[in-house]
């Protein structure tokens, strides 16, 4: 009994892990197969289970990589940021000497147009966090934490400023990963 449950059990592992058949030359031989690959956004799909453990994160949605149409160069610092509702976030020009700076990229730069990716939701419980224009503030309407638009810390129950996303800025053309959430700096 123990033996066949074993057996089981490396059976699911297997099948839950399974490479991708089409870069599998023995595994896409045996099974006499290639996978469907659609044009528009390139993502494959395969005829049989396996490999479906991992996620498949498409651009444009939350979790993936955003591109806006909106350039990098009609933010100016004085503007409201503009929220994108699909991946929960607001994009903000800041200041050269704010209190908070941009997180860097993946190449650890710092985007020359100190532009952010800010997080929409309040790191005190979850509630999504809108930015009130006549405060010049985010202020969470579910316990009143309230934040700079810089992301910095103001008052109410919440542990840290804002989180942001990593955001490079290529050709004025920002490319937002909602994939790699940096936290916000605790505050005493």
């Amino acid at each position: 009994m123990a033996g066949s449950a074993a057996l089981l059990a490396v059976a699911g592992i297997v099948f839950l892990t399974a490479p991708d058949p089409s870069a599998d030359p023995l595994l896409g031989s045996v099974l006499g197969f290639a996978a469907d690959v659609d044009e528009n956004t390139g993502e494959k799909t395969y005829p049989v289970a396996g490999g479906f453990a991992y996620p498949r994160i498409k651009a444009g949605t939350f979790g993936g990589i955003f591109t806006l149409e909106q350039k990098a160069s009609i933010f100016t610092e004085g503007d409201p940021p503009l929220l994108v509702p699909d991946g929960k976030f607001y994009i903000a020009k800041v200041p050269p000497n704010a209190s908070v700076k941009p997180v860097p990229d993946e190449d650890d730069r710092v985007n020359a147009a100190n532009i952010m990716a800010i997080y929409q939701v309040c790191p005190h419980l979850g509630c999504l966090v809108p930015y009130i224009a006549s405060e010049r503030r985010f202020i969470c309407p579910c316990h009143g934490s309230t934040y700079e638009r810089d992301t910095q810390y103001v008052r109410g129950p919440a542990p840290r400023n804002l989180d942001q996303f990593r955001l490079t800025v290529v050709n004025d053309t920002i490319v937002v990963n909602t994939g790699q959430r940096v936290l916000g700096q605790p505050h005493s």
